[in-house]
């Protein structure tokens, strides 16, 4: 059996507690705040640092999203067609928005690309290729 000075000198293993020991409910160390005299939590960053990205990259990044004039625009007004022609007339879910992107240039996905040929070719009455209404 162990005496009292034995007892007092054994350390709990962690996460234990002794009867009667306080534990903070916050595992942050605690400061004291000279001038307000309170205590206050230190708190220390979470995740990763993120470092920022420099404005030439995205510049370089919008570059390569702007793909310049495409030939759906000539074709466009060569058939005399607005965008919400090729709206109006898709049977499929198509947007002015799609169709904006698609007139400027911007990079479209495949599937975007798709339903722009299949609009255009129903409203004007044609059977072009998608290497025909844009040059990637």
């Amino acid at each position: 059996m162990l005496n009292d000075d034995q007892n007092t000198s054994q350390k709990q293993p962690a996460g234990y507690q002794s009867v009667g020991e306080v534990v903070p409910s916050n595992p942050l160390p605690a400061t004291c705040d000279s001038e307000v005299g309170d205590l206050v939590q230190e708190q220390t960053p979470v995740g990763p640092a993120t470092t920022p990205v420099p404005a030439t990259a995205l510049v370089v990044e919008e570059r390569q999203r702007d793909m310049g004039i495409q030939p759906l625009t000539q074709l466009m007004q060569q058939y005399s067609l607005k965008p919400h022609d090729l709206v109006a007339g898709s049977t499929e879910q198509i947007t002015h928005k799609m169709v904006s992107r698609a007139l400027k240039g911007r990079w479209l996905t495949r599937n975007t690309m798709m339903k722009i040929v299949r609009a255009f070719n129903q409203a004007a009455g044609q059977q072009k290729k998608r290497q025909d209404l844009f040059n990637y």
